[in-house]
């Protein structure tokens, strides 16, 4: 079963978007903890080995991008279900106009006979 052309266009276009997401959270956390780390280097250890990571400095940070990706994720559904219900849409109006057709051409041959 191959899928439709609008299908895959779709599916190209939901992939960008989270690219961008993607690349946007990425750019955020790296400068983030570029920050932290000129932080750690700033203010010299007590002789204990200076060690951090991303989930101690900055759980807020990561929070705020996870939301971020929820949000452009969120987003992109609604993108789609909206697509979706324009589609559904011109198909019951579709078959509507067909039903209107076959009830004239139903008409038509109880007339005949």
């Amino acid at each position: 079963d191959a899928l439709p052309h609008h299908a895959v266009n779709d599916m190209f276009t939901a992939q960008a978007t989270m690219l961008r997401s993607v690349l946007a959270s990425n750019t955020k956390l790296r400068e983030e903890w570029l920050r932290s780390k000129e932080k750690l280097m700033l203010s010299p250890g007590t002789g204990e080995e200076n060690a951090i990571t991303l989930g101690e400095a900055h759980v807020l940070v990561e929070l705020q991008v996870a939301n971020q990706n929820l949000k452009a994720q969120l987003e992109q559904s609604r993108a789609q279900l909206a697509e979706r219900d324009g589609k559904y849409t011109e198909l019951q109006e579709g078959f509507a106009e067909l039903q209107q057709k076959c009830d004239v051409l139903q008409a038509q041959l109880d007339h005949s006979q």
